[in-house]
């Protein structure tokens, strides 16, 4: 029995030299401390690489959140400090939040909320990502569908169906990279509340209207300075010595019939059709041309009769 109070006394007395000796720890109220920085803690591991080495969970708090709970905080020898906090200061148990303790501990940089959602700048996103400032992007921003197939390739790039992205691209490699933006069923963009700008999932163009049916329709006036129509055919055919010229008693049976000039459309078809500009442009010089055939006949006239005359 008493070699056991001996044993039991001796290795108390060892243990305390131990913790007295090497673990230099300092307790006043409610803290303890340790100031030696010789040494790493180790806990689940006999061979700690930091000041403290968990092999294991960590937890923090069990309590309500408040001020001073349930927060990790994190300092640098600049004297920064940040939190990470499972939970919002006095709002939120629910979520997990990242300060910047030294300049702002009462509102997050960071938060997660219970439901997912992200927000940078705000503690109470409304929507998945809710940022609240100013974002920099260098690179795409996509999103990617799955169906029908997520992306594509365009000019050996990688392009979302529904994306936004900067590429090197050839027609303006010297001013920088390009924006791209796709959307598999079309793009619309919007003023005021309502559609100004529509491209179809063919391509098609529309201002002014959703439904365009041609390449650009415009549902309004369009003020140019200069117009360039590319054509395949002109008027001067009504030149070559071929070309057989309306006898103008002819002309003006067709006009007395239809009340416009032959191969000209009527108002009627102008009125629910419109007319093909590059198309007009050719009949009317076909026109003119023609007109100008009637004149040069005309003047020959004159002078024979005014030979005659003399």
């Amino acid at each position: 029995m008493k070699k056991t109070k001996f044993l039991i006394a001796s290795i108390c007395f060892i243990l305390s030299s131990l913790f007295t000796t090497y673990a230099q720890w300092t307790s006043l109220g409610t803290n303890i401390w340790n100031t030696n920085l010789d040494y790493n803690i180790g806990i689940g591991t006999n061979n700690p690489n930091t000041k403290l080495d968990v092999n294991g969970g960590l937890t923090v708090g069990s309590s309500s959140v408040n001020w001073n709970t349930t927060k990790l905080f994190l300092r640098n020898p600049a004297g920064k400090t940040w939190a990470l906090s499972s939970g919002t200061n006095m709002i939120n148990e629910n979520s997990f939040s990242i300060y910047n303790w030294t300049s702002n501990p009462n509102a997050p940089f960071f938060h997660i909320s219970e439901l997912g959602s992200v927000g940078i700048g705000t503690s109470s996103p409304k929507s998945l990502l809710d940022v609240n400032g100013e974002i920099s992007i260098n690179g795409r921003i996509g999103m990617y569908l799955n169906e029908p197939s997520a992306t594509f390739l365009y000019n050996t790039y990688t392009m979302g169906h529904y994306s936004l992205g900067w590429f090197n691209d050839p027609w303006c490699s010297s001013y920088g990279p390009a924006l791209w933006g796709s959307g598999w069923g079309g793009i619309k963009l919007f003023t005021n509340g309502s559609p100004r700008f529509v491209i179809d999932n063919m391509g098609r163009i529309g201002i002014g209207t959703v439904n365009p049916q041609n390449q650009l329709d415009v549902n309004g006036t369009i003020h140019a300075k200069q117009v360039l129509v590319d054509l395949n055919n002109w008027a001067d055919f009504v030149f070559n010595n071929e070309y057989v010229l309306p006898k103008l008693s002819d002309v003006n049976n067709y006009i007395q019939i239809n009340g416009h000039l032959p191969n000209i459309p009527s108002e009627t078809e102008v009125k629910a059709k419109g007319i093909n500009v590059a198309e007009m442009q050719v009949k009317l010089l076909q026109k003119i041309e023609e007109l100008t055939l009637y004149i040069i006949e005309q003047d020959k006239k004159i002078k024979e009769l005014e030979t005659k005359i003399k």
